[in-house]
């Protein structure tokens, strides 16, 4: 390959990346969620690109419970992928499919939350129940997290464990989006996720224990063996 031919070669990849990144430079909502019924600073962001084809989930707070740290949901093609907080799989991205809770929706339950009339729905979703509030003046029928199919966007919704907890603090439309996410072609699955975090769970167990009986100090993978795997969706 001669040099004009790289040279060539790479102003047209560079040219593509940057379409790519711009192809998704377009007008968005972005909502603000608190994920602490206590705690204003723990937050994560929602992108609703215009088009309606992706949102994006981003969650400030990095935690391996389950698939909180980020989302990005084509709902056009019923996809959704994830990754955890990169503590025990790096830069692993998982692929799940939507929809994802199947709603009961409480036309009766109605309430004003922050000025704003929301309507209550519920759904059993692996081995959780979630509860939601939902605004439909604002023209987005989406929600954090997985927790979207409802007829407007989530403003308030958690679960009856206590795992999950989404506050709407902020919403800002007509924004500049993020830019979206590169999208690896990858075959692992939320059963492989799983299969992941157990294995994860396993050997930091084992490296606490040879920690423990040296009489070391405790390692930083080592002090995270208090992550429940029962925190992970039932499959």
């Amino acid at each position: 390959m001669t040099y004009h031919t790289i040279l060539s070669f790479l102003y047209v990849s560079v040219s593509l990346l940057l379409f790519s990144n711009r192809s998704f430079a377009q007008s968005a909502t972005q909502a603000i969620y608190q994920l602490s019924p206590t705690d204003s600073t723990k937050t994560a962001q929602l992108w609703c690109f215009e088009n309606g084809t992706a949102f994006y989930f981003q969650n400030s707070q990095k935690t391996v419970t389950d698939t909180l740290y980020w989302v990005f949901s084509k709902p056009d093609d019923q996809t959704l992928y994830f990754k955890d907080f990169q503590f025990f799989s790096g830069t692993k991205t998982y692929r799940d499919s939507l929809p994802g809770p199947q709603w009961t929706i409480h036309a009766d339950s109605v309430r004003f939350l922050d000025g704003y009339q929301v309507t209550k729905a519920t759904a059993a979703f692996r081995g959780r129940t979630y509860t939601a509030w939902y605004d439909e003046s604002v023209g987005i029928k989406t929600g954090p997290w997985k927790l979207s199919g409802l007829p407007g966007l989530v403003r308030l919704a958690y679960s009856d464990d206590g795992f999950a907890y989404f506050y709407l603090r902020n919403l800002k439309q007509g924004t500049t989006a993020l830019a979206a996410p590169t999208l690896p072609l990858t075959s692992a699955t939320y059963q492989d996720f799983t299969t992941d975090v157990k294995n994860w769970l396993e050997e930091s167990n084992q490296e606490f224990m040879k920690s423990y009986n040296k009489g070391k100090k405790k390692t930083a993978k080592a002090s995270a063996v208090k992550y429940n795997v029962n925190l992970i969706e039932k499959l």
